[in-house]
């Protein structure tokens, strides 16, 4: 067995680190006082990068004693970029591109590699194993697929499920950086307790109720037409300072969205809409139509929303639509008190709704 040297690095630090201890533990062991094992820890307070590179390169040269094999773990260095420096750096670069000692193996986590720069070709071009982990952004195409499977794939390894609405509040509200949302998951099984599924109600009490997780349960009580829950949140949601404008975006662009949902079903050939509606459509859906907005929404979700948009119909989102114009001319004239005209908004749109049920 060839020595080996694997970069883990990327902008997401909770995945980077997590996977480099995942690394650790399987070459090294779970003991860090191991023989086998040497870490230079660049976590040390008041230790400089540049202090970090002669022990490393001394754990590097020095072969395992009373160990077959030898894992040397640079852990969390704070930048790959520092590289490009000249001086003891190079001397980091140069033992990184070289082939170490059959019995050694080597982890080098930190951010910031750049398959641009000279010295990340030099380490490419060597042979380095290479993992990257990128904090995903919300606009990339494939963001809530990667979100969901690291939801799921969390939920699984503490024995539990996501209920499919709670998958989709926890996509529309927990951004930022996966540690975020690791947090969140972290919270919601310790608050499931014995139960074998997390729920939309164990989100809704358990999880940080930023102001976007508060707009979006705003946004979808005024859709569904709950008129108490909307002005329940409404009162979570306004302050003296609150701009009206924003929250009737967000309302004008989910109506927006229910009207383009009956032509995405057509797109898809379904003419008949049930709960399974959305897990066997063919494989190749997505290829075929990547711009289809209810490919991008969990299978219930894309139901529930679409079974939505056929009670409401095209005629009533388009009366729904204009009222929201509406308001917003009025806002913006100055026409009224801004918490006035949103209580009236909601009373208009959730009125249709509320006669039904």
């Amino acid at each position: 067995m060839m020595g080996s040297v694997c970069i883990i690095s990327g902008d997401d630090d909770y995945s980077r680190r997590k996977r480099a201890r995942e690394l650790a533990l399987q070459l090294g062991g779970a003991d860090p006082d191991d023989l086998g094992v040497e870490i230079i820890s660049a976590d040390t307070e008041g230790v400089k990068p540049g202090q970090l590179v002669a022990p490393f390169a001394e754990a590097v040269e020095t072969p395992p004693f009373l160990s077959p094999r030898k894992m040397v773990w640079m852990k969390h260095f704070p930048d790959m970029d520092l590289l490009s420096k000249p001086g003891q750096f190079e001397v980091l670069l140069q033992l990184l591109c070289s082939p170490p000692p059959e019995e050694v193996d080597i982890i080098f986590d930190a951010p910031g590699f750049d398959k641009r720069k000279t010295w990340a070709r030099k380490l490419l071009n060597s042979g380095v194993r290479l993992e990257l982990f990128q904090s995903p952004k919300a606009g990339d195409k494939n963001y809530a697929e990667n979100r969901r499977q690291m939801m799921e794939s969390m939920a699984a390894a503490g024995g539990k499920r996501l209920e499919a609405r709670a998958v989709q509040y926890l996509l529309e509200t927990v951004g930022g950086p996966s540690a975020n949302l690791a947090n969140e998951m972290e919270k919601l099984l310790l608050y499931a307790g014995d139960s074998p599924v997390i729920t939309l109600a164990d989100c809704e009490t358990v999880t940080s109720r930023t102001p976007e997780a508060v707009g979006w349960e705003f946004t979808a009580a005024v859709t569904e037409g709950n008129v108490n829950r909307a002005f329940k949140l409404l009162d979570l949601l306004w302050t003296k300072d609150s701009d009206l404008l924003p929250l009737l975006a967000s309302l004008s662009a989910e109506y927006q969205r229910y009207s383009k949902l009956i032509p995405a079903m057509k797109e898809l050939g379904i003419t008949r809409l049930n709960p399974r509606s959305f897990d066997s459509l063919p494989a190749d859906a997505k290829s075929r139509f990547p711009d289809n907005p209810l490919l991008k929404l969990h299978p219930y979700r894309a139901f529930k929303m679409c079974e939505a948009a056929q009670k409401l119909g095209g005629f009533r989102i388009a009366e729904k639509l204009a009222a929201i114009r509406d308001a917003s001319c009025a806002a913006v004239s100055g026409g009224g008190e801004g918490r006035l005209l949103l209580e009236q908004l909601i009373l208009k749109l959730c009125r249709n709704q509320e006669s039904r049920k």
